[in-house]
């Protein structure tokens, strides 16, 4: 009969082979369940926001607002700069120019997965197969800041958080040349009342307009160290942050914050783990 003592030692052994054997499992299983969950229910279409922003860069190079674009009822809140990307295919049939998107999008995911030596499960991490599926310039972010750091902010500048975490400070200066010539476009962006066409057409998935939950974020998120803490700060904290957000936080993902998709819950509960692990060692 083993002794109580080594028991107890064999016990406290288990949890970690155990939660890293549940992880081979459980997290490609809840991915699976969520995106399946997202095509059947969640009224995304195939290639939806490439068709949207393709719209708008279609107006955009007619001379016409580009903010005025909808399909479907749904609008644009974006800045200027995420629009301006679309230009390349405008000439085409907007269903042609998802095709294109679509696919490009997903080769570039399959490259960052590659490089940041993530299982290929992650692939199905749904705000990335969300960004994929929609032909989102989010799905082009974990790549960006591995391959051309500068221009994750130009596609989404929410992506700024990733640049910052990285320390990338030249990276970020060359951003901020980048946007400037989009700048003359920014009053009429800002005139669509951008915030209220989020909140009408989205739900908000941050801690922002929360206060007893921003403020169990805000420490978690400080406790997980620079890296972590930047590029989480989007997911769980951007007011009106959406899903597919979430994708620029891959090149720092742990699993249970991708568990719980990088939301504030996800992110206070990574926040406890690591310091229960601190404390033991």
């Amino acid at each position: 009969m083993t002794p109580w003592p080594d028991a107890v030692r064999t016990w406290e052994a288990r949890p970690a082979s155990v939660v890293e054997a549940l992880g081979t499992i459980v997290l490609p299983a809840s991915f699976i369940a969520t995106d399946v969950a997202i095509i059947v229910y969640g009224h995304y279409r195939l290639g939806f926001d490439a068709m949207l922003f393709s719209l708008a860069a279609q107006a955009l190079l007619a001379g016409g607002d580009p903010w005025l674009a909808s399909l479907d009822a749904v609008e644009i809140a974006a800045p200027p700069s995420s629009i301006v990307p679309y230009a390349a295919t405008a000439w085409l049939p907007v269903e042609v120019a998802a095709i294109f998107w679509v696919g490009s999008g997903l080769a570039a995911a399959i490259w960052a997965i590659e490089r940041l030596a993530l299982e290929r499960y992650w692939l199905l991490f749904p705000p990335l197969f969300v960004s994929v599926w929609t032909g989102s310039l989010d799905a082009f972010l974990p790549a960006t800041f591995l391959a051309a750091p500068a221009l994750a902010p130009f596609l989404k500048p929410y992506a700024v958080a990733g640049i910052i975490a990285e320390r990338r400070w030249r990276a970020l200066l060359v951003s901020g040349l980048l946007i400037l010539p989009t700048l003359p476009l920014v009053p009429l962006w800002l005139a669509h009342d951008p915030g209220a066409v989020l909140a009408d057409q989205s739900r908000n998935l941050s801690a922002w307009g929360n206060p007893i939950l921003l403020a169990l974020t805000i420490p978690a998120l400080i406790s997980l160290g620079w890296r972590r803490g930047w590029f989480y700060a989007v997911p769980a904290l951007w007011p009106w942050a959406q899903l597919h957000y979430a994708t620029m936080a891959l090149p720092a993902v742990r699993p249970i914050a991708g568990f719980a998709l990088c939301t504030p819950v996800g992110v206070i509960a990574e926040a406890v783990v690591d310091r229960v692990r601190r404390v033991r060692r």
